[in-house]
């Protein structure tokens, strides 16, 4: 619990709206969720040297290699259990995709790591910096094992 007699006029502002929200039954997660989502994408990717590639996104761009259009309704494109997938690019190549579920259990965890294991990738698992919804949303971030550079770096 942090210390309210030190806490900062504008933080204690925002603590105090914040429980006035989640008093009056609204929803704060969301609250924050609309005012640093977009910052929090923003830090991560300029803290790593990403942009948010357009396209589909799709696993095996990582692998270099795409799937044909015929194929994109048959093509495991990404791991089970993805939610709200964003590949990014560094240096103008594909270097990770990002899932953002909500939540994950030991069934899900498995069948991702078979996902990984056949197609040659890994990945890491981490609450921040979750910004489809943070609070709520879990970060998984999936690269090339060989390429594999260890979790993001947090901004």
């Amino acid at each position: 619990m942090p210390d309210i007699l030190n806490t900062p006029a504008d933080e204690f502002s925002a603590i105090c709206a914040l429980q006035s929200i989640h008093d009056r039954g609204g929803s704060p997660d969301q609250v924050f969720a609309t005012a640093l989502g977009a910052r929090l994408e923003a830090e991560w990717a300029k803290t790593n040297g990403l942009t948010r590639a357009k396209g589909h996104p799709c696993v095996h761009r990582l692998l270099d290699f795409h799937c044909a259009p015929a194929m994109a309704e048959s093509c495991d494109c990404v791991p089970p259990f993805t939610d709200h997938p964003s590949l990014w690019m560094k240096d103008g190549k594909p270097h990770c995709l990002v899932s953002q579920p909500y939540e994950m259990d030991m069934e899900s965890i498995e069948d991702i790591t078979a996902f990984c294991k056949q197609h040659g990738l890994s990945f890491t698992i981490d609450a921040y910096p979750a910004f489809h919804f943070p609070t709520r949303a879990l970060f998984v971030v999936f690269q090339p094992a060989e390429k594999s550079d260890g979790p993001m770096r947090e901004p």
